[in-house]
């Protein structure tokens, strides 16, 4: 029994955690507050194109201030949907929005977007999805 546990455990940890990573750099934006104060809402879809189907719609994650210029986003969806049958091979676009928001208002002032892809199932598993070099003016 204590090995069954243990084998658990141990599987448990090399569990693999779907992600996209997304990048960008803050050009001039029109805020008041600095980016101590301020901070970035980062948005994320992500579509089969191969399928024609949306696997996650406006997933959505906060930074905790305007100094981080990348987040990872997790998207356990993916692996759900890599997970059955389809009619194609999955082939996923992924479209990513960031948005400079003003503290004080909890107004955005400013955005970017950007897309990348395309990106298979495996991609997904071995960590190497992402959409860098968003520029937010």
């Amino acid at each position: 029994m204590l090995l069954v546990v243990m084998l658990f455990g141990m599987a448990s940890a090399f569990a693999q955690v779907y992600n996209v990573n997304v990048s960008w750099t803050l050009g001039i934006c029109d805020c008041l507050g600095t980016d101590q104060d301020n901070y970035f809402t980062v948005s994320i879809s992500i579509f089969d194109d191969a399928n024609e189907e949306w696997v996650v719609v406006d997933k959505t994650k906060n930074t905790a201030n305007a100094t981080i210029t990348n987040i990872n986003i997790p998207v356990g969806e993916v692996e759900t949907y890599c997970g059955q049958i389809h009619q194609e091979t999955p082939s996923f676009t992924v479209y990513a929005e960031v948005w400079y928001m003003e503290t004080s208002t909890g107004q955005s002032c400013c955005s970017g977007t950007g897309d990348n892809g395309p990106f298979s199932c495996q991609d997904f598993y071995n960590g190497g999805t992402n959409v860098p070099g968003i520029t937010v003016p």
